[in-house]
């Protein structure tokens, strides 16, 4: 007669050592989970996903959720120059998945005849148009919001926002917010 570990040779879902756990609603003592260090995952049964937090705590560096962000407040806007990329902030990602989006306001002393913001990992370089978002204007101020984009990174990874804006006259000045976070 064959013992419990013989006869589990073959059949689906066994792997490691002991018994064949083949049922539903059975307690597992201390089980390996891979490469996981937790001992219980919560699912909340309502939704079906992952519970979250129900405090206003901060996702851990390396952790979904994960969130970064870089302001130049109005109070400290930086000059732009008519014509000319120019990088508002940055902020440094680690590897990983992100969703990063952001939005710049730009003023001047003068007409705006047209503006261009857009997120990069290359600094200051005008991007395809399908990368940026972009509008002919006739004010002295105009705000715009960067396309959202999705960078999935091998490793660490400057990434920019940035805008050029051509106006007719006077000087130019930038403020706005770049702002990531870890979906995966």
């Amino acid at each position: 007669m064959a013992t419990n570990n013989q006869l589990n040779v073959g059949l689906s879902g066994s792997s490691g050592s002991g018994s064949f756990v083949g049922s539903t609603g059975a307690t597992l003592v201390t089980p390996t989970l891979g490469a996981a260090t937790a001992t219980s995952l919560t699912f909340n049964p309502t939704t079906g996903g992952i519970v979250g937090t129900t405090t206003n705590d901060n996702a851990g560096s390396g952790k979904v959720g994960e969130f970064v962000t870089s302001n130049v407040a109005a109070g400290s806007a930086t000059s732009i120059s008519s014509a000319t990329a120019t990088n508002l902030t940055s902020i440094s990602l680690t590897a990983g998945d992100w969703d990063v989006w952001g939005n710049i306001r730009l003023a001047s002393t003068g007409l705006n005849a047209a503006a261009d913001v857009w997120i990069s990992t290359t600094s200051a370089t005008l991007p395809d148009a399908s990368l940026r978002n972009g509008i002919v204007v006739t004010h002295t101020a105009v705000a715009l919001s960067a396309p959202t984009v999705r960078l999935s990174l091998s490793g660490t990874t400057t990434v920019y926002i940035s805008a050029q804006i051509t106006i007719t006259s006077g000087t130019s000045t930038q403020c706005g917010t770049l702002s990531a976070r870890r979906v995966r």
